[in-house]
């Protein structure tokens, strides 16, 4: 008697006084045969009608694994970043693999168990080299043959971490200003962070060196830090400004990052500052028998505009009774006559000069 059996299931029956018992284990369909107690077993290896099945990747109904990780220190290299599970309808052992690509050698994957493995982080991530990835798992159950070999695509996106410093445009580190300008915009200085969003957004702040906080601002606009003359300038109290401009960024933690830039201000002179005396004799003493030309002072002046520092020229404006005159260049002060202390033309032998510059 030939009686057709399902591989799928298992089922017993009775002809003649012989029990059959039929089940299927992996590739190879068991049946045992009893009669008066005795097990007769035959074993056949059969080929099952659906073949070798391929395996898939065990991820939640997903069409794509994302994983989002921080860049540098924020995620070691050596740390385990993903666990895979696989299935096979055969129950064959799995291999997990990634397919060689630009970007593959950040991952190392090692399989553990039967149908696992583990992906770990290979090299260091750097958001502002790469910030994402997109790559190919492998997944085989090692038979040879159509259908055992799959794929699984994997993205991952490289998280910001605050690890950049602002850093400076080319700028003018030298700025020349009259002492008579009105507040005006003095220049404008830029700095960029190469990390994204508030971490790379950058904020100015300014400082002066000596301490003259009201003279000079600093705004940000769209990223650029504009300085301005804010106070009125005096040569000749200040003609140098030394300001620090300070570029921060929004940092929302503990580290904040942080860039400088000099910038030296030359106040530049006007001619609003008379001469000035330096060396003024008020009293001197002559002999009445002094020769004609004799020296009698000198006087000595500057520029009060030091900035400008102009030539001095000297003259004599009242009281010389033409018995003086003064060198204009040197300022030196000499007899034109000689001199007569009982004249009516001083005073008891005085005269009261009146230089001007």
């Amino acid at each position: 008697m030939r009686r057709c059996l399902k591989p799928e299931t298992m089922e017993r029956c009775w002809t003649r006084n012989w029990t059959f018992k039929v089940r299927l284990k992996g590739h190879r369909l068991i049946w045992e045969c009893w009669r008066f107690g005795l097990l007769f077993a035959m074993c056949f290896v059969v080929e099952t009608a659906h073949g070798n099945l391929p395996p898939r990747f065990l991820i939640d109904g997903q069409t794509e694994i994302v994983l989002r990780l921080k860049e540098g220190a924020a995620t070691p290299v050596g740390s385990r970043i993903y666990h895979l599970h696989g299935f096979d309808p055969d129950d064959d052992p799995l291999r997990f693999g990634i397919r060689d690509q630009v970007g593959s050698e950040i991952f190392q994957i090692e399989n553990v168990g039967k149908n696992e493995a583990d992906i770990f982080l290979k090299k260091e991530l750097d958001r502002e080299v790469k910030d994402e990835y997109s790559l190919v798992l492998t997944l085989t159950d090692g038979h040879l043959g159509e259908g055992n070999f799959i794929t699984q695509s994997l993205l991952l996106l490289v998280e910001d971490v605050n690890d950049n410093e602002p850093i400076f445009k080319p700028y003018q580190p030298t700025i020349s200003i009259r002492e008579d300008s009105a507040p005006y915009i003095l220049t404008t200085v830029e700095a960029t962070d190469q990390d994204e969003g508030p971490y790379g957004q950058v904020v100015y702040s300014l400082q002066e060196l000596d301490g003259d906080d009201n003279m000079f601002s600093i705004t940000t606009v769209n990223g650029k830090g504009i300085i301005r003359l804010i106070g009125q300038l005096d040569y000749e109290h200040k003609f140098l400004y030394q300001l620090r401009v300070m570029a921060v960024d929004r940092s929302n933690n503990e580290r904040v990052n942080t860039a400088t830039a000099a910038i030296l201000v030359k106040v530049l002179d006007v001619e609003d500052q008379p001469p000035e005396f330096v060396v003024a004799t008020p009293v001197t003493r002559i002999s009445e028998d002094a020769q004609i030309g004799t020296p009698v002072l000198q006087v000595k002046a500057v520029d009060g505009d030091r900035g400008i520092n102009n030539h001095i020229t000297y003259s004599i404006t009242q009281g010389s009774q033409g018995c003086f005159d003064i060198d204009a260049n040197s300022g030196v002060v000499y007899t034109l006559k000689r001199l007569d202390r009982e004249s009516s033309h001083n005073s008891n032998g005085a005269y009261i000069l009146e230089i001007m510059v």
